[in-house]
This record gives structure tokens, sequence and C-alpha cells, in this order.
């Protein structure tokens, strides 16, 4: 039975549409083996029992119950087309999920209830709302809801800050990572992140120079500059170059990991009814804990120890330097080390991917990003530093524009509510996820002046970094891809400093050109076809870009 808030404020006693046990236990005996019956026949003899039992008990419930014995409970809207059990699974599972929310969004309003399997869902297209629920409402809506391979598998146990409860131990991990990502510590290390950005930038000239027409295949390529900040703030070492195995090994555990950790991926975890039968034919679980144990941990272990072992300071040798003192194990440490890997390594270089194809496209205003920067480089002789970014209002303002017109992930990481609690009159129950669809927010017509559109300018007067106004007042706040409330991704000063100085030497360099067919035609990347990474979304896998280098770059003498 559940409590369910009722339009005077009275609760009634309601029951849940939690599978009853008695429907689990005939469903689950159809399913043990018996001399009388074949395999193939108990699977349809019990697939045929639980949808007729599930959809007579579902009916007489929520409708006949309802009717006769309560009054009607406030309701958030939920799309049509849901199913017995299944909820909107079907609707959701082949697509792009933020995709097919914002269509929701469209015809029901900014706040929608769904259920996928037996999973309640609430999905928020509004960044009030999702203020409101996700950050005034912190204390019962930050926890992470179950997923199977993030939880059993890739966090080993619910360790490491990102995919884990807020408990104590994580709060101990949340610290150690906030810390070393502080400013200060992050401003430490400007000069490798200078480095690995003018590396970044040699490599786009030098590819496009021996491929004229075909150019650089911009997401795979922008990947080293990211996972080399990273690795060199995690591990003290980088990587040289695309083709180093090492490199390879790394963005294949970050693609699997990243495409397993999608909600989409999570069937055994909203169907469980189905769950044994599921994972019989496709081996799930088995292909999870082989990928973690025998291909993710040992490349990730070597990557600890030889860090230990090394003289350069790194956050490896951080967390063990506290272990004893803060309790951590060996596999805090290690499912520390992948997700800052995971998150620092793919996302920053999805969001240069979907800005360079997206300026592709956009000459005129590499043209003004590129005035501001020779006109610093002839007055000082030198890049800029991050610390002198108020000198560049219109590469600001289009960053910006870039993050919100095609952002990397049309949704923050998913939250969870640890208790029931009431948002506007209605009760939404504990256990319910909660997504934050930054899709939608970023295309939100009462916030954004024509927000399909390409606006460099949109941002001219909001000059505030990412890292200062995503904790500001949320009328101030534009990009939501960094989360919510005590969930906020402890990363975005690294982020921020990464793309200031990638994108200096990128256009103080090159001019980015689409690639060119067989007649010298230039082929643009379609800005409407979208890769589904999982937990990101990227540009068409071969989303390829020319560097063309400028022939009137100034020169300064360094």
């Amino acid at each position: 039975m559940s409590n369910i808030l009722l339009a005077n404020g009275e609760k009634s006693m309601l029951p849940t549409t939690k599978i009853p046990s008695f429907i689990v236990q005939l469903f689950t005996r159809l399913f043990k083996s018996d001399s009388t019956t074949t395999p193939l026949s108990r699977h349809i003899t019990g697939i045929v029992a639980i949808f007729s039992m599930w959809g007579i008990y579902n009916y007489v419930i929520r409708n006949v119950y309802r009717k006769i014995f309560t009054k009607e409970s406030l309701q958030i809207p939920t799309p049509k087309g849901k199913l017995p059990y299944f909820g909107h699974f079907f609707q959701i599972i082949n697509t792009i999920p933020s995709l097919k929310f914002d269509e929701f969004h469209r015809q029901y309003g900014p706040i929608l209830q769904l259920t996928m399997g037996v999973k309640p869902w609430i999905v928020i297209g509004d960044k009030y709302i999702a203020n409101d629920i996700l950050k005034s409402k912190g204390a019962v809506t930050s926890g992470r809801p179950y997923h199977l391979f993030l939880f059993k598998y890739h966090t080993l146990g619910a360790r490491g800050p990102t995919f884990t409860n807020p408990d104590k131990r994580w709060k101990k991990v949340r610290s150690e990572v906030q810390e070393i990502l502080a400013p200060k510590n992050i401003d430490s290390i400007c000069s490798t992140i200078e480095q690995e950005a003018t590396r970044f930038c040699n490599l786009l000239c030098n590819w496009t120079r021996e491929h004229p027409n075909t150019g650089i295949d911009i997401v795979k390529d922008s990947r080293l500059v990211s996972l080399n900040i990273i690795m060199q703030t995690c591990f003290g070492r980088t990587i040289e170059s695309p083709e180093d195995p090492l490199f390879n090994a790394i963005i294949d555990l970050i693609d699997t990991t990243m495409k397993w950790g999608g909600p989409e991926s999570n069937v055994l975890g909203f169907l469980p009814l189905f769950r044994k039968m599921i994972d019989f034919f496709n081996q799930s679980e088995k292909k999870m804990a082989d990928f973690i144990e025998q291909k993710r941990n040992p490349i990730i272990n070597q990557l600890i120890q030889e860090s230990l072992e090394a003289d350069t300071p790194c956050f490896v040798k951080e967390m063990d330097k506290v272990k004893d003192e803060q309790g951590f194990e060996y596999d805090d440490i290690l499912a520390t080390m992948f997700s800052m890997l995971n998150a620092g390594g793919d996302t920053t270089a999805v969001t240069i991917s979907w800005a360079f194809v997206t300026l592709c496209h956009h000459r005129d205003t590499q043209r003004k990003i590129q005035q501001e920067i020779d006109t610093f480089i002839k007055k000082y002789n030198r890049f800029p530093t991050f610390k002198e970014r108020d000198q560049f209002p219109f590469m600001i303002s289009t960053q910006k524009e870039c993050f919100r017109y095609r952002p990397a992930n049309h949704i923050a990481l998913p939250h969870e509510s640890t208790k029931d609690f009431e948002y506007n009159g209605c009760f939404i129950p504990k256990g319910t996820t909660i997504l934050s669809n930054t899709y939608s927010m970023s295309h939100n017509t009462s916030y954004y002046e024509y927000p399909d559109q390409f606006m460099p300018e949109r941002f001219i007067d909001d000059p505030a970094p990412f890292y200062t106004s995503v904790n500001s007042d949320i009328e101030k706040r534009h990009h939501f891809a960094f989360g919510w409330g005590r969930r906020v991704c402890p990363g975005i000063y690294l982020a921020e400093v990464s793309l200031f100085h990638v994108w200096v030497r990128v256009f103080a360099s090159t001019t980015i050109e689409p690639p060119l067919d067989n007649m010298g035609k230039p082929i643009y990347p379609n800005l409407n076809a979208y890769y589904n990474g999982g937990i990101v979304v990227k540009p068409l896998e071969k989303a390829n870009l020319r560097f063309v280098e400028r022939t009137d770059r100034i020169q300064y003498n360094s």
C-alpha cells in the first residue's frame, strides 16, 4: 500500500503498481523444471499467464478501485502508449531517449511521469523544475538509481564518485576528487594542459596535410587531448599518439562503459521478471563480468601500479596516501580512477567534436574568434592564459552557444529519490528515477529565443565561467549537462580550462573546413545526425573535418 496525495491534501491508501507477490511466485514456478512440460511450453504458458493476470490486476486496481473508494490524486502527465508491466519501455528502447522525451515534452509539458518496465521515472525538461527537485530537494533526490552494469560491475559494488549513492564512503571519495580538481590544483598543471592543446592542434594540421580532402575524424582524435589531460591528472603520464595501443585500449574501455551505462541498456533492471530468460539468451551478465575482470581491471591496475612507482605527483598517489585514514580499499581507488577517465576522457572530447562540427558551418563566426585571438597575440606576443579569458567575449559566448546548441550529454546523470516527497502537490515515491533532460532544457523556448538556431552572440553579456554559473541563481544558469545540486560534476573547471586552451590554439592556427568529395565540393556534416553513445550523444562516428592552416596566422616569439 502507498500513500497517494489527493487534490484536497488528504492521503489515500491506494495500492501501488508493484507486481503482487502471488503473480511473481506463479511466474517463478512456471519456469521451474518438471517432467510433464517442455521448456518452450513453460515459457509460453508463463508469458501468457503473467500478461493476463497483470492486465486484470492493473485494470481493477488502477480503475475500478480508485473510482469506487478514492478521490483522484494530482498527477504528473503520463504519455500515451504505456503497456502493462513494460510501461513505456518499447517507446524508448530503440531511440535516442532525449529526443523521444523532447517529443513528449512538447505534447505533455515540462515534467513527465513514465515507467520503464517496473521502474517509475520522472523526466524534467525545464530548468526551474529541475532546480526545485534536484537542488532545493537535494536531501532526498541525490541518490543514484540501480543500474545492473554500473552498480554491480563498473563500480565494483557501488564504489567511486559517480554511480553510487551518497553514503559516507561516497562523501569521502567525492571530497578527494573535489580536492584534486580544485582550481588551485588545475592551475598548477596548466602548462601540461597547454602542451596537450598544442600537440592536438599540430596533430590536426599534420593529418589534414596528409589527407587534404578527407581530413581528420574529429570524434576519435579529439579524445587524445581530453584523455591526456585527465591521464596526467590521475596517473601523472600521457599518451603520445592516437596510434598508441594503450590509447585504443582505453578508448575501447570508455566506449563500452558509456554504451552499457546508458538507460536503454539496463534491460535486466527494468524487466526483472524476464532477467533470467534474457540473460540466458544473450549472456549479458557474463559479458559484463568478463569485460571488467579480463579487459578493464588489468589495464587500470597496470596504470595505478606504474603511477605509484613513478616520481610524478598524481591523484593515484594522493588517494593512496589517505587510504588508511579515510578507510579506502584498493577497489575504491580503481573504481575512482576509471570513473575519472570515463568522465574526463569522453565528455570533453565529445563537446569539442560537436563545437567544431558546428563551426565548420559558420566561417564568419570562426573569423571573429580568430580576430580576437590575433589581437591578443599581437599585443602580448604570446598565447593567453585562462585567467585572461575576459578579453575574448565573442569566443566565450560562442563556446557557450556550442555547448547549448549541441550538448554532449543529452540527459544529465540520473538521480533517484531516497524518500517519498511531494512536488507541487504531486506525490513522488521513494525509488523514483529522476532525469534532467538537458537537450529539452537547452532548446526551451521559455528562456531561449529561436533555440533551434545557432546564435553565437547569445551569451555575449554572460561572461561568467561555467564553474561559477552552475551554482549561481537559477535565472543565470544556462547550461545543464554538468548536473544538479549535490551531484554537480566536480571537473567543471578542468573541462573549461581545457576547452579554452584548445580553442585558442586551433583558431590561432587553422580554419575548420568540411571534407571534399571527388569533384572538390564540400561535404558539410549533418548537425541533425546523432550517434547514441549511451551516456553521451556524438556526431556521426565518421565526422571528418579539415583543419586548414591559416596563411595569415600571427607568428610570435615563444
